[in-house]
């Protein structure tokens, strides 16, 4: 790995990207951090902090990370090859292929697997096959056997690791062969990755970083249990080899150009909604610049394979704590090495609507409460966050139940909806709060930045 490397001629990092991941990882807590970004050709390698606290043994190029979720995008390329090759279609159903889940479930197409607009609830959040349990199929299906969809098919977005549990069971009944076969023959192999897959020598493990978990203190954690659910990903590997993938695949060596469009392009959801997510890609416009990418968290670990396209610029990076997001991490990067895409300015405005505004920001306080049936949250919301991922994320909101209004920022057209933008006061510190807000004048969406 050393030797693949040196092959290629590196740049230093220049002092504020080396100041960017130093003040990362000192305000995170995230112990350590690979990182390796290409603008269009010229590489560049950093590593920074401490692959095992207790060791005190620095992060190196060549270790080896759990890239959690980043795996989808591996499953992506496996499913859509079958496509090409004509094994599978985008609207065969699970049920043809799988006849164990759910009767309900069987109606979901490969396409609604892919783009999480299946409504398979999310597995690892039940007892007996979470992140850390060691499960088999049979328990799998035994667990999942009595859970109804969470929404019909093709209404909502809603990120599920059953939707990829169940391509991997899809993919290797269409194909006939095992998943990890088909990772090296449609991915691993073309891209030319050679330090990716499960760890299976002592050597492997001596170059794995430690994992954390961190909460009030950062403490070791895993390791992650041994499951069958290989398409959600779980996969080890380094950041020259996530590059390599994203080169190969962005690069048109993987798919071809009608695969890649289906994958590039958000799913549209009723009432003209966007879901932000392609096939098995998330999508995403930062200041009118897109952005391709995918995140992975699992047990310990967490990254990023980041490509935004007008730049021709690939950043690839993992890190040995959970609570590390990997696109947010790669995203503050790119805006280091391309101010525009900084977060816009927003001033105060005259507030037309001071009595709306104080409805929007008793929205946030509900959150905070954990309370879910606020009036002014619209009835696709509350359901949202009323399953146990949503519950997840209202969590979130805890640090805000002080929140009171400050300003208003303005709004923006956001087709069907509208973008309004108020600044909020929790303590001494400033928040953007922005509200999406549909055309009943419900709350859709918030999202608090620190200002």
């Amino acid at each position: 790995m050393i030797l693949s490397l040196l092959a290629v001629a590196l740049a230093d990092p220049s002092p504020a990207v080396t100041s960017y991941f130093e003040d990362f990882l000192k305000q995170s807590r995230i112990p350590g951090i690979a990182v390796q970004y290409d603008v269009d050709g010229d590489v560049t390698v950093l590593t920074k902090g401490i692959a095992d606290l207790e060791k005190k043994n620095a992060v190196t190029p060549n270790m080896l990370f759990d890239s959690g979720s980043i795996g989808k995008m591996f499953t992506t390329v496996v499913t859509l090859k079958l496509v090409e090759q004509g094994k599978l279609k985008l609207t065969d159903t699970l049920g043809k292929y799988v006849k164990e889940v759910p009767n309900e479930w069987k109606s979901t197409t490969i396409q609604q697997l892919l783009s999480h607009t299946s409504g398979l609830p999310e597995y690892v959040l039940y007892p007996r096959i979470g992140l850390i349990d060691s499960f088999d199929m049979k328990t799998w299906y035994e667990v999942m056997a009595d859970k109804p969809l969470d929404f019909k098919p093709g209404t909502e977005f809603q990120y599920s690791n059953s939707n990829f549990f169940m391509l991997k069971v899809i993919d290797e009944s269409a194909s006939g062969k095992k998943f990890d076969d088909l990772l090296k023959s449609s991915v691993f192999t073309p891209a030319k990755m050679t330090e990716t897959g499960p760890l299976l020598t002592a050597k492997d493990e001596d170059r794995k970083p430690t994992g954390y978990w961190i909460t009030q203190e950062v403490q070791p954690i895993g390791p992650a249990g041994d499951s069958p659910d290989k398409g959600s990903g779980g996969h080890f590997t380094t950041v020259s080899d996530l590059s390599k993938f994203s080169h190969a695949l962005f690069g048109g060596k993987l798919l071809n150009a009608e695969s890649m469009k289906l994958m590039t392009t958000p799913m549209a959801l009723p009432k003209g909604r966007k879901s932000g997510y392609g096939l098995g890609l998330f999508i995403r416009k930062v200041n009118g610049i897109e952005i391709w990418s995918h995140g992975g968290n699992s047990v310990g670990y967490a990254g990023s394979v980041t490509y935004i396209p007008s730049k021709k610029l690939t950043i690839t990076l993992l890190g040995n704590a959970y609570q590390m997001t990997g696109d947010n991490v790669a995203l503050g990067l790119a805006r280091v090495l391309y101010p525009e895409l900084n977060p816009k300015t927003y001033q105060p405005e005259t507030d037309p609507d001071k009595e709306f505004s104080q409805k929007l920001i008793s929205v946030i306080k509900s959150l905070a409460a954990r309370k879910i049936d606020d009036p002014m949250m619209s009835a696709e919301m509350q359901m949202r966050l009323a399953r146990p991922r949503g519950q997840m994320q209202v969590g979130g909101y805890a640090p805000f139940a002080t929140a009171e209004y400050d300003a208003y920022m303005g709004s923006e057209p956001a087709d069907p909806d509208k973008i309004i933008r108020l600044r909020v006061k929790v303590g001494e510190r400033l928040y953007l709060a922005s509200f999406t807000v549909d055309t009943e004048g419900k709350v859709f969406t918030v999202g608090m930045s620190p200002l």
